[in-house]
């Protein structure tokens, strides 16, 4: 009995293409802010993905 499997080496998950702006969104949103500032950094976080 055999086992094969298959991985690629260039499949980037979300999870570990984290920048800085999403990791500092991260940090802040259990943080008192506000709301303008939380969406401020939000928006900075899905403008690094692009």
């Amino acid at each position: 009995m055999g086992l094969m499997g298959c991985h690629s080496l260039n499949a980037k998950s979300q999870a570990t293409e984290e920048t800085q702006e999403c990791l500092a969104y991260r940090a802040m949103m259990t943080a008192p802010m506000d709301p303008l500032a939380m969406q401020q950094l939000k928006t900075k976080c899905l403008e690094s993905r692009k």
